[in-house]
């Protein structure tokens, strides 16, 4: 498949599943993601990055997918784009960049900073980051858990990510040593949210931590977003 047809399929997608977001998605960055795919895919082939090998495939579960989260926003949190600030994101267990660097390229104007453990996928981001002159990005090699109150990273960020990382009693515990006061704790989870809620009820309690599901078609899958603040 040429650049040009996997535009052409990323013009479909968007216009299908991100009816807000894709105003912000011009003709470059378009060009972006996909190059950015095109990057992650040859990679592929040398070391395990992803599991997804088709483009078409990559388009929706990994591209889409990852900018899903700022339709979420537009739809129940707007005011996140009118503040007087530069929004500071985190991508904790980023993998491949995803979903990080798709909102990243989209988002061009936010902060992001991409935490992960395997210091060969980070090594793939920034020459991808570097190829593509992507600056709003910085890359930490670390686990989420080991933060502490007096690292750098602490209580800083106004959106905590985190997409096929672990289940939810956990994530409570990798997140919210970064989120800010006000901030969001946003996790890309599946049909089994629910469950993995039930289970962790005691600890957001706990921690006196309010939550939200919402849930988004895609393809005949369902995304959910767990939105804990």
């Amino acid at each position: 498949m040429t650049k040009e047809a996997d535009i052409l399929t990323l013009n479909m997608l968007i216009e299908k599943y991100l009816p807000i977001s894709g105003k912000y998605i011009n003709d470059e960055k378009k060009e972006k993601l996909i190059l950015y795919m095109e990057h992650i895919l040859d990679w592929n082939t040398r070391i395990n990055v992803t599991s997804i090998k088709n483009k078409d495939e990559f388009l929706i579960k990994h591209i889409i997918d990852s900018i899903l989260l700022i339709e979420l926003l537009h739809k129940n949190y707007e005011e996140m784009f009118h503040v007087k600030h530069n929004i500071k994101v985190i991508d904790i267990g980023t993998g491949g960049g995803f979903p990080g660097v798709p909102l990243a390229i989209v988002m061009d104007n936010w902060n992001f900073t991409l935490l992960d453990s395997v210091r060969k996928k980070l090594s793939v981001i920034e020459k991808g980051l570097n190829i593509l002159n992507i600056n709003n990005v910085n890359l930490i090699h670390g686990r989420a858990e080991e933060i502490r109150p007096n690292d750098k990273l602490y209580k800083e960020f106004d959106i905590v990510t985190s997409r096929a990382v672990t289940q939810v009693d956990k994530l409570i515990d990798y997140m919210t040593p970064y989120v800010t006061d006000r901030g969001l704790m946003i996790s890309y989870k599946g049909p089994s949210v629910d469950e993995e809620i039930e289970k962790a009820e005691k600890k957001l309690k706990k921690h006196n931590l309010s939550w939200d599901i919402k849930k988004f078609k895609l393809l005949e899958n369902s995304r959910s977003f767990l939105i804990i603040r």
